[in-house]
């Protein structure tokens, strides 16, 4: 069978298509990518999901889902979507053959997640709110314990020689570590605070659109506030008011003269200048002016066009108060608020008191001062802390592509370690989240049902599923980043592979291994069949269609090229959807001719 088409219930106008054989769908929201790898089990096993799909088999097109034809399209439970998590295990067990000293956490990891998500797939089982959230505590708990087991690295040795390096090689004044990472830390906590206030102001549009509109009222409000303010006179504007006059008038009488016509243009220039100095004075007319007669009916229209601009102001002005009410109770945005006060005073301390903090922080330059050690010295000094570390060094590797080495290391451990604290806090808050749902949910059923004409309870059940539905986007953003730490984690290993692959062949011959090891694609594609296997057993009107929830995320592009590839032989009988993110598996399929590989935006749905 193939999916042609899913439409959401709710929102006829939110569709995604899916005409090739091999379909990459870009695009799409976070929540439309999780909301869509929910539904697409449920919706093949007959179950409701919000949805309506078009399908195509038995040699005819078939609508499903929303009171249309109820068809089970599977007669056993099989995991129908696969994304980056087990490539990434692949990945780690494929490098534990070395006999590197980071190969065991990255497989205990692996496992634990593997455990992790074996635990959480029960929850896009369930129908039941109070059900979903007490698996979603399960798989918390779970990817607690995998979160744990990543192991964190100790870079001081390190970050100490590169440091001794650059002061050593530096030809002039160079800038202040303190001060870049203060830096880096004030940008990041900035654009966390951005982020949080869009989310609390997203019923008022955003709050970037509601300071936009205030400074815009703003502006308004003191534009007609100047207009009603007395108009000052001096001694230039009345000559220039009588020169202009005077010039009118002699227009005029020529232009009644013989030959007037050529006069009309120089009537009209005149003109217009005498009542630009009028308007300047705020008199109507010339005879307004002699009268002393101000333009009464302006002044009324100015005061008219000043209330209106005082009403949007003070509009607009509630509306920012109600959101900086809301960011006054998040606990999250004080958090952020207050460390980005500390992160400006001590800011002040180093580079004064400036408008743009971090500009003045990343151009701070301090001049290093006398070498402690040749570039020889320095060189061996980086060396013995990656051996430290882990790293295989020989002797004829230069300084720079040790430099290379360390700085590619580092930035991952540095990832991996904000990936951890981040997941520490969203797990917390999670747990939060979840105990909130649970307890309303409890009330909930001691209540009884909801009365769907009078609408009794119906509040406090809204409030619960959003608490759920919070909870559950908090778990799934917990997921991925534990998958970008696995990924980050193999990333660490390609950069030491290079240094180990000539002592590990010597290694292996020396002790006589038999038999080549099989290549990581050969592995990764094992994968790929195993689920395709499954998925044709599985299935009651033929092979199912697999989803890819960018499964190949994070894997050189050469094995990826491989994977999509072998993908687009498989095609011929078995339809593949592709969700992601990134350009390379888009820039991949464009590149194809054959119309069984097409590419869709999925920008609009469930949008």
């Amino acid at each position: 069978m193939r999916l042609l088409e899913l439409r959401l219930i709710e929102d006829q106008h939110s569709f995604v298509r899916f005409p090739g054989n091999l379909t990459i769908v870009a695009g799409m929201s976070p929540a439309a990518r999780n909301w869509f790898v929910h539904a697409a089990p449920l919706l093949l096993e007959g179950i409701a999901c919000g949805a309506s799909a078009f399908v195509e088999f038995g040699g005819a097109t078939h609508e499903i889902g929303a009171g249309a034809l109820a068809q089970r399209f599977l007669d056993r439970p099989v995991a129908v979507v696969l994304d980056a998590a087990p490539f990434q295990r692949v990945i780690a067990d494929h490098l534990s053959l070395t006999g590197r000293p980071y190969d065991m956490p990255v497989v205990v990891a692996a496992e634990h997640i593997a455990q992790a998500e074996a635990a959480h797939q029960g929850t896009i089982e369930s129908v039941g709110v109070l059900e979903r959230s007490v698996r979603l505590e399960a798989a918390l708990c779970e990817l607690d314990s995998a979160l744990h087991s990543l192991i964190r690295v100790d870079t001081r040795e390190v970050d100490s020689a590169l440091e001794v390096v650059r002061v050593i090689t530096a030809t002039g004044a160079i800038e202040v570590p303190e001060a870049i990472r203060l830096a880096d830390e004030y940008r990041a906590v900035r654009s966390r605070i951005a982020a949080l206030e869009e989310r609390v102001a997203v019923g008022e549009g955003g709050m970037v659109s509601v300071k936009g509109r205030l400074d815009q009222a703003r502006a308004r409000f003191a534009a007609a506030e100047a207009k009603l303010l007395p108009a000052t006179t001096n001694a230039e504007d009345i000559v220039a008011l009588e020169r202009a006059h005077d010039s009118a008038l002699e227009a005029e009488r020529r232009v009644s003269g013989l030959f007037g016509s050529r006069w009309r243009k120089q009537l009209d220039d005149a003109l217009a200048v005498e009542q630009v100095v009028l308007d300047r004075l705020g008199y109507p007319t010339w005879s307004a002016f002699i009268m002393g007669a101000r333009m009464l009916d302006s002044t009324a229209e100015n005061k008219r066009q000043l209330e209106h601009a005082r009403r949007e102001l003070e509009d607009i002005e509630r509306v920012r108060a109600r959101v900086m009410a809301k960011l006054g109770d998040n606990v999250e945005f004080c958090a952020y608020f207050d460390r980005l006060e500390r992160l400006q005073e001590a800011a002040h301390a180093i580079v004064g008191d400036v408008d743009d903090v971090e500009a003045a922080l990343r151009a701070l330059r301090v001049d290093p001062g006398p070498r402690s050690m040749t570039v020889e010295q320095a060189r061996d000094n980086l060396a013995s802390s990656l051996l430290a570390v882990g790293f295989g060094i020989e002797t004829h590797v230069t300084l720079e592509d040790l430099q290379g080495t360390a700085l590619t290391w580092l930035d991952e451990v540095h990832q991996i370690s904000w990936l951890h604290s981040q997941l520490e806090a969203d797990a917390k808050h999670c747990a939060q989240e979840l105990d909130e749902a649970r307890e309303t949910l409890e009330r909930i059923q001691l209540v009884g049902a909801v009365d769907e004409i009078d609408g009794f309870g119906a509040d406090r059940l809204y409030t619960a599923r959003e608490d759920v539905a919070r909870a559950e986007e908090c778990m799934w953003r917990h997921r991925d980043a534990l998958i970008r730490v696995a990924q980050l984690v193999a990333e660490s290993e390609r950069v030491m592979e290079l240094a180990y692959t000539a002592a590990t062949d010597d290694e292996r011959d020396e002790a006589g291994e038999a038999g080549p090891m099989p290549s990581r694609v050969e592995a990764l594609t094992a994968v790929l069949e195993e689920r395709i296997n499954e998925l044709r057993e599985a299935g009651t009107e033929g092979s199912i269609p697999l989803v890819l929830d960018d499964a190949f995320a994070g894997l050189p592009s050469t094995e990826r090229a491989e994977l999509l590839g072998w993908l687009e032989g498989y095609s011929l009988f078995l339809q593949v959807i592709y969700l992601t993110d990134g350009p390379e598996v888009v820039a991949w399929a464009e590149g194809r001719t054959t119309p069984r590989i097409r590419v869709v935006r999925g920008e609009g749905f469930f949008g």
